[in-house]
Protein backbone atom coordinates (compact mmCIF):
# COMPACT_ATOMS: atom_id res chain seq x y z
CA UNK A 1 0.00 0.00 0.00
CA UNK A 2 2.46 2.66 1.16
CA UNK A 3 5.86 1.45 -0.03
CA UNK A 4 6.74 4.75 -1.64
CA UNK A 5 8.73 7.18 0.43
CA UNK A 6 8.11 9.39 2.31
CA UNK A 7 4.71 8.61 3.77
CA UNK A 8 4.32 11.90 5.68
CA UNK A 9 5.33 15.45 4.80
CA UNK A 10 5.17 17.72 7.86
CA UNK A 11 4.98 21.40 6.93
CA UNK A 12 5.96 24.05 9.50
CA UNK A 13 5.63 27.75 8.66
CA UNK A 14 7.39 30.04 11.12
CA UNK A 15 7.72 33.75 11.81
CA UNK A 16 9.63 34.99 14.87
CA UNK A 17 9.18 31.72 16.77
CA UNK A 18 12.53 31.98 18.56
CA UNK A 19 11.35 30.84 22.02
CA UNK A 20 9.54 27.76 20.73
CA UNK A 21 10.95 26.44 17.47
CA UNK A 22 13.57 24.18 19.06
CA UNK A 23 10.94 22.29 21.06
CA UNK A 24 8.77 22.00 17.94
CA UNK A 25 11.65 20.73 15.77
CA UNK A 26 12.81 18.25 18.43
CA UNK A 27 9.33 16.74 18.60
CA UNK A 28 9.28 16.31 14.81
CA UNK A 29 12.82 15.00 14.26
CA UNK A 30 12.55 12.53 17.14
CA UNK A 31 9.43 10.80 15.85
CA UNK A 32 9.55 7.06 16.44
CA UNK A 33 8.71 6.60 12.75
CA UNK A 34 10.98 9.32 11.43
CA UNK A 35 12.44 7.23 8.57
CA UNK A 36 9.12 7.64 6.74
CA UNK A 37 8.87 11.40 7.26
CA UNK A 38 10.12 14.54 5.53
CA UNK A 39 10.05 17.96 7.16
CA UNK A 40 9.53 21.26 5.34
CA UNK A 41 10.09 24.48 7.30
CA UNK A 42 9.08 27.79 5.72
CA UNK A 43 10.76 30.83 7.25
CA UNK A 44 8.30 33.65 6.58
CA UNK A 45 10.88 36.45 6.82
CA UNK A 46 11.60 36.10 10.55
CA UNK A 47 13.53 38.99 12.10
CA UNK A 48 14.66 37.13 15.23
CA UNK A 49 16.97 34.12 15.63
CA UNK A 50 14.34 31.49 14.74
CA UNK A 51 16.26 30.31 11.69
CA UNK A 52 19.54 30.05 13.59
CA UNK A 53 17.90 28.06 16.39
CA UNK A 54 16.25 25.72 13.92
CA UNK A 55 19.56 25.25 12.10
CA UNK A 56 21.19 24.32 15.41
CA UNK A 57 18.65 21.52 15.94
CA UNK A 58 19.08 20.34 12.32
CA UNK A 59 22.86 20.10 12.75
CA UNK A 60 22.42 17.57 15.56
CA UNK A 61 20.58 15.12 13.27
CA UNK A 62 22.23 12.28 11.36
CA UNK A 63 22.83 12.55 7.62
CA UNK A 64 19.83 10.42 6.68
CA UNK A 65 17.53 12.67 8.67
CA UNK A 66 19.17 15.84 7.33
CA UNK A 67 18.53 14.67 3.75
CA UNK A 68 14.79 14.89 4.46
CA UNK A 69 14.81 18.32 6.11
CA UNK A 70 14.05 21.24 3.79
CA UNK A 71 14.13 24.92 4.78
CA UNK A 72 12.57 27.60 2.56
CA UNK A 73 13.10 31.28 3.35
CA UNK A 74 10.94 34.22 2.26
CA UNK A 75 12.39 37.70 1.78
CA UNK A 76 9.04 39.24 2.75
CA UNK A 77 6.42 38.21 5.27
CA UNK A 78 3.61 36.62 3.21
CA UNK A 79 1.48 35.07 5.95
CA UNK A 80 0.71 31.54 7.09
CA UNK A 81 -1.52 30.63 4.15
CA UNK A 82 1.13 31.43 1.55
CA UNK A 83 3.90 29.78 3.60
CA UNK A 84 1.91 26.56 3.89
CA UNK A 85 1.06 26.63 0.19
CA UNK A 86 4.72 26.91 -0.79
CA UNK A 87 5.72 24.20 1.68
CA UNK A 88 3.07 21.89 0.27
CA UNK A 89 4.19 22.51 -3.31
CA UNK A 90 7.68 21.27 -2.33
CA UNK A 91 6.38 18.20 -0.49
CA UNK A 92 6.67 14.60 -1.73
CA UNK A 93 4.79 12.67 0.94
CA UNK A 94 1.67 10.67 0.28
CA UNK A 95 0.07 12.32 3.32
CA UNK A 96 0.54 15.83 4.61
CA UNK A 97 0.50 17.20 8.15
CA UNK A 98 0.78 20.78 9.37
CA UNK A 99 2.39 21.97 12.58
CA UNK A 100 2.70 25.51 13.91
CA UNK A 101 6.15 26.49 15.12
CA UNK A 102 5.06 27.20 18.70
CA UNK A 103 3.33 23.80 19.03
CA UNK A 104 4.60 20.23 19.12
CA UNK A 105 3.66 16.62 18.38
CA UNK A 106 3.68 13.54 20.56
CA UNK A 107 6.80 11.55 19.68
CA UNK A 108 4.78 8.55 18.48
CA UNK A 109 2.25 10.61 16.48
CA UNK A 110 3.45 9.50 13.05
CA UNK A 111 3.78 5.87 14.15
CA UNK A 112 0.20 5.83 15.46
CA UNK A 113 -1.14 7.49 12.30
CA UNK A 114 0.82 5.14 10.07
CA UNK A 115 -0.60 2.18 11.93
CA UNK A 116 -4.12 3.54 11.45
CA UNK A 117 -3.52 4.01 7.72
CA UNK A 118 -2.12 0.49 7.38
CA UNK A 119 -5.25 -0.90 9.01
CA UNK A 120 -7.62 1.19 6.89
CA UNK A 121 -6.55 3.71 4.28
CA UNK A 122 -8.41 7.01 4.64
CA UNK A 123 -8.36 10.39 2.93
CA UNK A 124 -8.43 12.25 6.25
CA UNK A 125 -7.80 11.23 9.85
CA UNK A 126 -8.90 13.66 12.57
CA UNK A 127 -7.15 13.29 15.93
CA UNK A 128 -7.34 14.94 19.35
CA UNK A 129 -5.13 17.65 20.80
CA UNK A 130 -4.15 19.24 24.09
CA UNK A 131 -4.43 22.91 25.05
CA UNK A 132 -1.12 24.12 26.50
CA UNK A 133 -1.27 27.22 28.72
CA UNK A 134 1.59 28.83 30.58
CA UNK A 135 1.03 26.97 33.85
CA UNK A 136 -1.22 24.06 32.94
CA UNK A 137 -2.48 21.75 30.19
CA UNK A 138 -5.95 20.45 29.42
CA UNK A 139 -7.26 18.12 26.71
CA UNK A 140 -9.59 19.48 24.09
CA UNK A 141 -13.13 18.29 24.67
CA UNK A 142 -14.68 18.48 21.25
CA UNK A 143 -17.61 16.23 20.42
CA UNK A 144 -16.85 15.32 16.83
CA UNK A 145 -19.81 13.98 14.89
CA UNK A 146 -19.29 11.05 12.55
CA UNK A 147 -21.94 12.55 10.26
CA UNK A 148 -20.30 14.62 7.52
CA UNK A 149 -23.23 17.08 7.44
CA UNK A 150 -23.15 17.65 11.21
CA UNK A 151 -19.35 17.87 11.28
CA UNK A 152 -19.35 20.53 8.56
CA UNK A 153 -21.82 22.66 10.50
CA UNK A 154 -19.78 22.27 13.70
CA UNK A 155 -16.55 23.31 11.92
CA UNK A 156 -18.18 26.36 10.31
CA UNK A 157 -19.66 27.49 13.64
CA UNK A 158 -16.43 26.90 15.57
CA UNK A 159 -17.86 24.20 17.86
CA UNK A 160 -15.22 21.90 16.35
CA UNK A 161 -11.82 23.29 15.41
CA UNK A 162 -11.20 23.91 11.73
CA UNK A 163 -7.44 23.77 12.23
CA UNK A 164 -5.43 21.74 9.73
CA UNK A 165 -2.97 20.83 12.49
CA UNK A 166 -5.27 18.19 13.99
CA UNK A 167 -5.64 16.24 10.74
CA UNK A 168 -3.53 14.08 8.46
CA UNK A 169 -4.65 14.57 4.85
CA UNK A 170 -3.99 12.58 1.69
CA UNK A 171 -1.83 14.89 -0.41
CA UNK A 172 -3.67 14.15 -3.67
CA UNK A 173 -6.82 15.56 -2.09
CA UNK A 174 -5.07 18.92 -2.07
CA UNK A 175 -3.06 18.47 -5.27
CA UNK A 176 -5.80 17.29 -7.61
CA UNK A 177 -8.67 19.58 -6.62
CA UNK A 178 -9.08 23.21 -7.51
CA UNK A 179 -9.36 24.52 -3.96
CA UNK A 180 -10.35 28.09 -3.17
CA UNK A 181 -7.31 29.37 -1.29
CA UNK A 182 -7.47 31.69 1.74
CA UNK A 183 -5.63 34.96 2.23
CA UNK A 184 -3.44 36.07 5.12
CA UNK A 185 -3.52 34.56 8.59
CA UNK A 186 -7.13 34.70 9.84
CA UNK A 187 -9.36 31.57 9.65
CA UNK A 188 -7.11 30.46 6.79
CA UNK A 189 -7.27 26.88 8.08
CA UNK A 190 -11.05 26.94 8.05
CA UNK A 191 -11.22 27.80 4.35
CA UNK A 192 -9.13 24.76 3.41
CA UNK A 193 -10.57 22.45 6.08
CA UNK A 194 -14.21 22.88 4.98
CA UNK A 195 -13.28 21.98 1.39
CA UNK A 196 -11.12 19.02 2.42
CA UNK A 197 -13.85 17.53 4.60
CA UNK A 198 -16.27 17.61 1.66
CA UNK A 199 -13.84 16.30 -0.94
CA UNK A 200 -12.68 13.37 1.19
CA UNK A 201 -14.24 10.01 0.33
CA UNK A 202 -13.34 8.70 3.78
CA UNK A 203 -12.87 10.58 7.05
CA UNK A 204 -11.96 8.85 10.30
CA UNK A 205 -11.84 10.20 13.83
CA UNK A 206 -9.43 8.60 16.31
CA UNK A 207 -9.31 9.13 20.05
CA UNK A 208 -5.59 9.92 20.26
CA UNK A 209 -4.17 13.16 21.67
CA UNK A 210 -1.25 13.68 19.30
CA UNK A 211 -0.90 17.47 19.04
CA UNK A 212 -0.08 20.13 21.64
CA UNK A 213 -1.52 23.57 20.91
CA UNK A 214 0.25 26.38 22.75
CA UNK A 215 -1.84 29.40 23.75
CA UNK A 216 0.79 32.03 23.07
CA UNK A 217 0.10 35.53 24.39
CA UNK A 218 2.91 36.86 22.18
CA UNK A 219 1.34 35.66 18.92
CA UNK A 220 0.37 38.18 16.25
CA UNK A 221 -3.34 37.62 16.98
CA UNK A 222 -2.78 39.16 20.43
CA UNK A 223 -1.24 42.36 19.06
CA UNK A 224 -3.79 45.08 19.88
CA UNK A 225 -2.27 48.00 18.00
CA UNK A 226 -4.86 49.65 15.78
CA UNK A 227 -2.87 48.86 12.65
CA UNK A 228 -2.63 45.14 13.46
CA UNK A 229 -6.26 44.93 14.56
CA UNK A 230 -7.41 46.47 11.27
CA UNK A 231 -5.10 44.16 9.32
CA UNK A 232 -6.65 41.10 11.00
CA UNK A 233 -10.15 42.53 10.56
CA UNK A 234 -9.75 43.08 6.81
CA UNK A 235 -8.26 39.61 6.32
CA UNK A 236 -11.06 38.01 8.33
CA UNK A 237 -13.71 39.74 6.19
CA UNK A 238 -12.10 38.50 2.97
CA UNK A 239 -11.96 34.93 4.23
CA UNK A 240 -15.57 35.02 5.46
CA UNK A 241 -16.60 35.98 1.94
CA UNK A 242 -14.57 33.05 0.58
CA UNK A 243 -16.28 30.76 3.09
CA UNK A 244 -19.70 31.95 1.92
CA UNK A 245 -18.71 31.26 -1.71
CA UNK A 246 -17.56 27.74 -0.80
CA UNK A 247 -20.80 26.97 1.04
CA UNK A 248 -22.91 28.46 -1.75
CA UNK A 249 -21.09 26.34 -4.34
CA UNK A 250 -21.93 23.27 -2.26
CA UNK A 251 -25.52 24.33 -1.67
CA UNK A 252 -24.88 24.48 2.08
CA UNK A 253 -25.58 28.17 2.81
CA UNK A 254 -28.92 27.61 4.53
CA UNK A 255 -27.68 24.55 6.46
CA UNK A 256 -24.73 26.53 7.84
CA UNK A 257 -26.63 29.77 8.45
CA UNK A 258 -26.03 29.76 12.24
CA UNK A 259 -22.32 29.11 11.74
CA UNK A 260 -21.99 31.99 9.28
CA UNK A 261 -23.81 34.29 11.72
CA UNK A 262 -21.30 33.38 14.43
CA UNK A 263 -18.34 33.90 12.08
CA UNK A 264 -19.69 37.33 11.16
CA UNK A 265 -20.01 38.20 14.83
CA UNK A 266 -16.41 37.08 15.36
CA UNK A 267 -15.39 39.65 12.73
CA UNK A 268 -16.94 42.35 14.90
CA UNK A 269 -15.11 41.03 17.96
CA UNK A 270 -11.75 41.58 16.31
CA UNK A 271 -12.42 45.31 16.71
CA UNK A 272 -13.06 45.06 20.48
CA UNK A 273 -9.52 46.11 21.61
CA UNK A 274 -9.90 49.38 19.67
CA UNK A 275 -13.53 50.25 20.45
CA UNK A 276 -12.48 53.50 22.12
CA UNK A 277 -10.67 54.70 18.99
CA UNK A 278 -12.47 57.26 16.81
CA UNK A 279 -14.88 55.63 14.38
CA UNK A 280 -14.50 52.10 15.76
CA UNK A 281 -17.94 51.97 17.39
CA UNK A 282 -19.53 52.89 14.08
CA UNK A 283 -17.41 50.31 12.25
CA UNK A 284 -18.42 47.63 14.78
CA UNK A 285 -22.12 48.33 14.25
CA UNK A 286 -21.82 48.61 10.46
CA UNK A 287 -19.92 45.32 10.11
CA UNK A 288 -22.55 42.81 8.93
CA UNK A 289 -25.37 45.03 10.26
CA UNK A 290 -27.89 42.34 9.31
CA UNK A 291 -26.92 40.31 12.39
CA UNK A 292 -27.23 43.19 14.89
CA UNK A 293 -30.92 42.49 15.40
CA UNK A 294 -30.20 38.84 16.14
CA UNK A 295 -27.72 39.41 18.95
CA UNK A 296 -30.39 40.10 21.59
CA UNK A 297 -32.97 37.68 20.18
CA UNK A 298 -30.97 34.61 19.22
CA UNK A 299 -29.87 31.85 21.59
CA UNK A 300 -26.65 31.66 19.57
CA UNK A 301 -25.27 34.56 21.59
CA UNK A 302 -24.42 34.15 25.31
CA UNK A 303 -25.33 36.81 27.86
CA UNK A 304 -21.93 38.52 27.88
CA UNK A 305 -22.15 39.13 24.12
CA UNK A 306 -25.64 40.56 24.48
CA UNK A 307 -24.38 42.89 27.23
CA UNK A 308 -21.45 44.06 25.11
CA UNK A 309 -23.80 44.78 22.20
CA UNK A 310 -26.08 46.86 24.47
CA UNK A 311 -23.08 48.76 25.83
CA UNK A 312 -21.95 49.60 22.30
CA UNK A 313 -25.45 50.63 21.24
CA UNK A 314 -25.79 52.86 24.33
CA UNK A 315 -22.29 54.35 23.95
CA UNK A 316 -21.07 53.05 27.31
CA UNK A 317 -18.62 50.55 25.83
CA UNK A 318 -15.69 52.55 27.21
CA UNK A 319 -16.09 50.65 30.51
CA UNK A 320 -15.74 47.29 28.74
CA UNK A 321 -11.90 47.14 28.94
CA UNK A 322 -12.09 47.92 32.67
CA UNK A 323 -14.61 45.11 33.18
CA UNK A 324 -12.37 42.68 31.28
CA UNK A 325 -9.41 43.69 33.43
CA UNK A 326 -11.45 43.24 36.64
CA UNK A 327 -12.65 39.84 35.42
CA UNK A 328 -9.07 38.73 34.81
CA UNK A 329 -7.94 39.93 38.26
CA UNK A 330 -10.63 38.07 40.18
CA UNK A 331 -10.24 34.96 38.05
CA UNK A 332 -13.69 34.76 36.50
CA UNK A 333 -14.04 32.56 33.44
Amino acid sequence: MMKEFPVFSIIVPFYNAEPYIEQCADSLFNQTLRDRVEWIFVNDASTDSSLERLSGVVEKQNNDCKSRIHIISHKNNLGVAEARKEGFEKSKGRYVMFCDADDWLELDACEILYGELMREESDVIVFDYVHEYKFYSCPAEEKISLSREALLKDIVSGRVSGSLCYRVIKADLLRKNNLILPVGSMIEDLIVCVQVMWLANSVRVINERLYHYRHNSNSTTHNTSEHKVMERYETYLKNIELLCVILKNRGKESECRDGIIMRKYMAKQILNPCLNKPGMRKKWLSTYPEINGLILKSELFPLKQKILYLMIRCRIHSVFPALKSLKARIGLS
